[in-house]
């Protein structure tokens, strides 16, 4: 909670962005950033040895290389704690 505010969903965050709320693409490129930043470190982690590149490299190479594949596109996903987004419902 942030100022007394519930930290937006995922989800949320991407139909938001999808309908052009620039607050909203930002705070996902950071949540998502942070998130992947955090699973880079553990993989890194795990493999503990002959792996000279950092978190923060090993992120952004891969950045690289899925933008070299063409515009982007983003599956809404979201776990068990989140509610389905509208755009999803049956």
């Amino acid at each position: 909670m942030v100022n007394g505010e519930t930290k937006p969903t995922i989800s949320y965050l991407i139909e938001a962005a999808n309908r052009g709320d620039k607050a909203a693409s930002e705070a996902l490129f950071e949540a998502l950033y942070a998130e992947l930043h955090q699973v880079a470190r553990r993989e890194l982690a795990r493999r503990s040895g002959g792996v000279s590149l950092s978190a923060t490299t090993l992120l952004h190479e891969a950045y690289l290389a899925m933008s070299a594949r063409g515009e982007p596109s983003f599956l809404i996903v979201y776990d068990s704690w989140d509610t389905p987004p509208a755009s999803c419902a049956g």
